[in-house]
């Protein structure tokens, strides 16, 4: 039977959170030799793509030419330098689905594949130039956080305002609670060669 050309690649899904389920986990490698980390899942939700696809790469072995901008020593196609693992951001990535999925960091990625299926993480998806980009993975605890916040309405806040004398007066503004850091406690004044405080 004729038919027009098949698409390749998989399908690309809208922007947003989806909980997948790793149904296999394999070492493989890109088409230029780099050692790569292959993980297939099934979305579980959204409930509109449910049991779709959503496979996972990290491409963990590095060229020359990347290498060099990592920073790395040398290239390394194998991904057999412990350099390699600690500076290339597919493996921290690698490292991020393994603590979102609860799956142990036993630094072999065979058992780590065998110990991974059947595990439900979440990821952020912002897809780009028609493929889905994870850009965060979380845990299902960690992502009610994220999704209850981001559901949370925005809040009035009292900003300034300048009213027709040019002074500033207060007036109702919408925005969205960002956390603040954490501020140091206050150091306590050391006391004198007495032991007592000073005033």
């Amino acid at each position: 039977m004729k038919h027009p050309e098949a698409p390749k690649g998989g399908q690309t899904y809208p922007p947003g959170l989806y909980t997948l389920k790793v149904v296999s986990q394999e070492d493989t490698e890109a088409k230029n030799g780099q050692f790569t980390v292959a993980v297939d899942t099934r979305i579980v939700k959204p409930k509109a793509f449910a049991n779709q696809p959503f496979p996972i790469r990290f491409c963990i072995g590095v060229t020359g030419d990347t290498a060099e901008k990592l920073g790395i020593a040398e290239e390394d196609l194998e991904a057999a330098n412990d350099e390699t693992w600690e500076k290339n951001p597919s493996a921290r990535r690698y490292g991020s689905y393994l603590s979102a999925a609860g799956v142990p960091d036993v630094q072999d990625t065979e058992e780590e594949g065998q110990n991974a299926i059947g595990s439900v993480f979440v990821v952020m998806n912002e897809p780009r130039d028609g493929y889905n980009d994870v850009k965060a993975f979380y845990s299902e605890g960690e992502a009610a956080s994220v999704e209850a916040e981001a559901a949370a309405p925005a809040r009035k806040a009292k900003t300034p305002d300048k009213g027709q004398n040019g002074l500033h007066r207060t007036g109702n503004v919408t925005s969205v609670r960002t956390a603040s850091p954490r501020r140091p406690a206050p150091k306590a004044e050391p006391a004198d060669e007495s032991g007592e405080w000073d005033d």
